[in-house]
């Protein structure tokens, strides 16, 4: 379900987004 995450702007989403990809990249 993306309930969660339909209540985030396209904003707040990318820094979401680009955040797990840093987590993950390390």
């Amino acid at each position: 379900r993306d309930d969660n995450r339909e209540k985030f702007t396209p904003a707040q989403n990318m820094i979401y987004t680009r955040r797990r990809a840093g987590l993950a990249a390390q």
